[in-house]
């Protein structure tokens, strides 16, 4: 082991302590610690006992009138009333035909007739006022169809809604709701005449003419 060069380093003195000091220093340590009196055995936190809860003040539900619907298609909760219970999707289809006479399996069936696609639609913006389901599960109720259907047919026919809900008291039947958001529908929308085309005006003169 090569020798090591202490030169230049200072060392400190090593510091002679007898006996009797020891046992002094250990006895003033002794009594240090004892003035924070006896260390604690375990963790007992302190229980302070549980006072009741303040009374609660209840106060009777008074809901709003009903407001029209935002633009951006946000549908208020507004008819969570105790006379007012949420139909379904399919009660709000079934509802629907039985108001324009028509079975239940065309209003969600794959016809494309502007017969049956404004009832439809109707229903489908009707059903997301009455039961707040997803675009998703609308489309699913009507035929499997995509939740962009939905949504399209919802925006189409907010106005409608909008004017059925601010004339609708809360509470209302469902049917009720059907019969006024159809007549609403005549009103400002009516449907429309087909188009008288030349080959039309050609058959029913040469029908005339024999």
């Amino acid at each position: 082991m090569p020798a090591v060069n202490l030169e230049g380093y200072r060392l400190k003195p090593v510091e002679c302590v007898s006996a009797a000091e020891v046992m002094e220093r250990a006895a003033r340590s002794r009594a240090f610690r004892s003035s924070f009196g006896p260390k604690p055995t375990g963790f007992s936190p302190q229980v302070y006992p549980s006072q009741p809860d303040p009374p609660v003040e209840k106060k009777e539900l008074v809901l709003p009138p009903p407001s029209g619907l935002l633009t951006q298609i946000l549908w208020p909760d507004e008819y969570t009333g105790n006379n007012f219970t949420r139909p379904t999707i399919r009660q709000v289809a079934r509802a629907m035909a039985l108001a324009y006479k028509m079975d239940y399996a065309r209003i969600v069936g794959p016809e494309r007739l502007d017969a049956i696609v404004r009832p439809r639609q109707l229903a489908m913006a009707l059903a997301k006022h009455l039961t707040l389901a997803s675009y998703p599960a609308i489309g699913r109720a009507f035929g499997g169809r995509d939740h962009t259907t939905a949504l399209h047919a919802i925006r189409k026919f907010a106005p409608i809604i909008e004017t059925t809900a601010s004339i609708m008291p809360i509470g209302a039947p469902l049917m009720e709701w059907v019969h006024v958001a159809r007549e609403t529908l005549e009103r400002i929308r009516p449907v429309k005449q087909p188009r008288r085309t030349k080959i039309g005006l050609f058959c029913r003169k040469h029908t005339n003419s024999l």
